[in-house]
């Protein structure tokens, strides 16, 4: 078939190659059966290409999106973790998982592929979003979020350029990579990781001392945090972003064992920039949720009866589908013909920890 690079929004194309040695036709990185079409970008736990599926006679599915992982010591626990998850959560606004198969030199997880663009892309461009947008974009994040939470999964990496939007023409976004996440069933989660601007300060806390090499405590003094709360943390930081532009720094009043605020941006002096009109709802979510102290942030219950995120949500997708969503057997989600089972992926993440 011949190469085709795929056109992207606001004037995008995928790379066909890159200095970095990204995905051509010909790359030996990907199994026989996937054709290579172009970099999409770089994920926490390896890089990201669209490929096309020859075994799949129907074009509408033979797109994808293939994150490509070294053999050997790279396929760790947290790559366990994002596949074992991706497979196991089903929902309108998370990448649906396809499956994962072995090359002579790397893991790859192939996933429906998302070519709208992402939310930081679409910030970028408009500078900052309109309310009415920003809560819609809002509302399919806190779908995933609240979803995965309800299957034991916090995801640990949120931010606005892991949400994409399936289609360029439609404002319906799927949250992707979930390399960072964790279970209920792990350990505590006591680490410094995501990104550094979208961290709840508790996780910045476990910020390792260069010279200890151990995390130094800041004043939430026993080195372990509630996943949830620093999801729903990260949450904030997306609607701050979505309202106010990327380049705006949050800044908060607080006081020990007393509850923060957000100091709004005024606009007024600030490189000729107009001020943010927000309603007062909107405000009262912003405080609400952006908490310094992780006991008195917002949570799921208070997000979803929270007026001004309940506007405008579309019938049918209130909590009541995530509950039943979370409660389907994983035998009733996973009877597509020919999909994998857990077990089956097991087997190759084990035979793919040898190089």
């Amino acid at each position: 078939m011949p190469f085709e690079t795929p056109h992207w929004p606001h004037g995008w194309t995928v790379q066909a190659a890159s200095p970095r040695g990204c995905a051509t036709e010909t790359d030996g990185r990907l199994p026989y059966f996937l054709i290579a079409q172009g970099y999409i970008g770089q994920g926490m736990t390896g890089e990201v290409v669209q490929a096309w599926d020859s075994r799949v006679a129907d074009p509408a599915r033979a797109q994808v999106a293939v994150k490509l992982i070294p053999r050997g010591a790279a396929v760790d626990e947290y790559v366990k973790r994002e596949v074992l998850h991706l497979h196991n959560l089903w929902h309108a606004h998370i990448v649906l998982f396809r499956e994962v198969c072995l090359s002579p030199s790397h893991l790859c997880i192939l996933m429906e592929p998302l070519a709208g663009g992402s939310v930081l892309d679409h910030v970028r461009k408009c500078g900052r979003l309109e309310e009415s947008l920003s809560r819609w974009f809002l509302q399919q994040a806190v779908m995933a979020v609240d979803y995965s939470h309800m299957m034991g999964v916090c995801n640990r990496d949120i931010k606005l350029a892991h949400l994409l939007m399936a289609d360029p023409s439609e404002a319906c976004v799927k949250l992707i990579d979930f390399g960072a996440c964790k279970h209920d069933d792990d350990s505590e989660p006591d680490t410094y990781i995501g990104t550094r601007s979208y961290m709840a300060p508790e996780v910045l806390a476990c910020m390792p001392d260069p010279k200890s090499r151990r995390p130094r405590w800041y004043d939430h003094g026993k080195g372990r945090y509630d996943g949830r709360l620093a999801d729903i943390w990260s949450l904030g930081i997306c609607l701050f972003q979505m309202l106010f532009g990327i380049d705006e720094q949050l800044v908060l009043e607080h006081a020990p064992s007393k509850r923060s605020s957000v100091v709004f941006p005024c606009g007024e002096g600030d490189g000729g920039r107009a001020a943010v009109s927000l309603s007062p709802e909107c405000r009262d979510l912003l405080n609400r949720v952006l908490q310094y102290l992780p006991e008195n942030r917002l949570g799921m219950d208070g997000i979803w009866a929270h007026p001004w995120f309940a506007k405008d949500l579309p019938p049918g997708s209130g909590r009541e589908h995530n509950l039943k969503l979370a409660l389907a057997k994983t035998e009733e989600m996973h009877s597509v013909p020919g999909a994998q089972s857990e077990r089956e992926i097991l087997q190759i993440l084990k035979e793919a920890r040898t190089a």
